[in-house]
């Protein structure tokens, strides 16, 4: 079952390795995205997933 996922607080902290904090990541997720940044999911067929492969939801 796919799961929405909120955004994590890290989007809002500069970053080692100078990224620094931009403003317009988390208001892209909110306001595109309806404040889930990715989606949880369950494996229902182990193996090797490459570029090109069909991937289905249910």
């Amino acid at each position: 079952m796919a799961t929405p996922i909120a955004r994590c607080v890290m989007v809002t902290r500069a970053q080692p390795g100078g990224i620094d904090i931009d403003r317009e990541v988390p208001r892209r997720i909110h306001r595109d995205r309806a404040r889930n940044l990715s989606v949880g999911g369950s494996v229902t067929d182990p193996g090797l997933v490459q570029i090109g492969d069909e991937l289905t939801t249910t």
